[in-house]
């Protein structure tokens, strides 16, 4: 799949989820599809996923399942806890330096999401 039929897909779900009459906690919903939208190298990462396995979907589904099994990552301070920070302008350079801080696989090889 193309990187620009992703960054459509993410950008879709992500309206879904953020549209003006969306409670404020549905931001952390449509945040990681946002942030995937729009940097190219987390839109590489997502392109190795095949088609039929919904990229954007799976993509996001990896990135949550970092957040889960590495609590103490950067990223994992906008999910919520005790000290959930609310999805902000660092959203997105979590996201970011949280998938370039090392390998993880996800979603049985068929995709390589790095925190």
């Amino acid at each position: 799949m193309t990187a620009a039929a992703i960054r459509d897909q993410a950008r879709e779900i992500a309206r879904g989820w953020s549209g003006a009459d969306t409670e404020p906690g549905w931001a952390l919903v449509a945040a990681p599809f946002h942030a995937l939208a729009e940097d190219d190298d987390l839109l590489a990462v997502a392109a190795e996923i095949p088609l039929e396995r919904l990229p954007a979907l799976l993509f996001v589904a990896c990135v949550q399942r970092t957040v889960a099994d590495h609590p103490v990552d950067r990223l994992a301070r906008h999910y919520p806890g005790p000290e959930q920070r609310p999805v902000d302008s660092e959203f997105a350079a979590a996201l970011h330096s949280s998938r370039s801080a090392g390998p993880t696989s996800c979603a049985a090889g068929s995709a390589t999401v790095t925190r």
